[in-house]
């Protein structure tokens, strides 16, 4: 817990091949920080570990880890690229919220569970996949990211939960998931460079101003 917080000096990290867990804050506010070299055992990267570490440019979360808890990476607004590792099931609340110079995000296969907050804010990114792992996208997990254009649903989510791609005003592109049955309220508000919204067959419900706001849509 805070082993290295705000030492804003630090500008490489080289972790031990028994590291295991990196706790709480552990390098938090070390502004500096850029080259991280993952040490093999590491599986969890734990609550705001690397918050505010904004020289970090390109992250790769290796496979070994299955855990990226709450605010993690958040507001590490110098992250560019972002490989998320193939054995990482949970990706907690605001992990990158407020990332902003993440230009794309592909979630695994193996993530079954995100957190609200998730990407909030990431006012660069241009596209979005989901894996096959994830059932919902929960809580404003994308809304704000004001770039994003194309959204790629996985077969796996079932619900888009409330604001979750709120004011994502450049959304143009949407690929649905083949198992999605319901759409949040205001899922999709203030996304108004929809032109065309096809419903697919596998939806039972949409919520109340799941779309409203968006002016720009002409074919439903």
């Amino acid at each position: 817990y805070r082993a290295f917080n705000d030492c804003t000096s630090l500008e490489t990290l080289k972790m031990g091949s028994n590291v295991t867990t990196i706790d709480q804050y552990a390098f938090a506010g070390c502004s500096a920080l850029h080259n991280i070299t993952w040490g093999s055992s590491l599986k969890t990267i734990g609550e705001d570990a690397f918050r505010g570490c904004t020289a970090l440019t390109a992250v790769s979360i290796p496979n070994t880890v299955t855990s990226i808890k709450s605010s993690a990476f958040y507001g590490c607004s110098g992250i560019v690229n972002l490989t998320i590792g193939s054995k990482v099931t949970s990706i907690g609340a605001s992990a990158f919220d407020y990332c902003t110079g993440l230009k794309s995000v592909v979630i695994p296969d193996s993530v079954t569970t995100m957190g609200d907050f998730a990407f909030r804010g990431c006012t660069r990114i241009t596209s979005v996949t989901i894996g096959s792992g994830l059932t919902a996208i929960p809580y404003r997990a994308f809304s704000g990211c004001t770039s994003l254009a194309t959204l790629k649903v996985g077969t796996g989510v079932t619900s888009i939960e409330q604001y979750a791609f709120a004011e994502c005003k450049a959304l143009a592109n949407i690929t649905w998931g083949s198992s999605l049955k319901t759409i949040g309220a205001d899922a999709f508000s203030g996304c108004t460079a929809l032109t065309t919204v096809n419903i697919p067959n596998t939806v039972t419900t949409i919520n109340g101003s799941a779309f409203y706001g968006c002016s720009g849509i002409t074919n439903l």
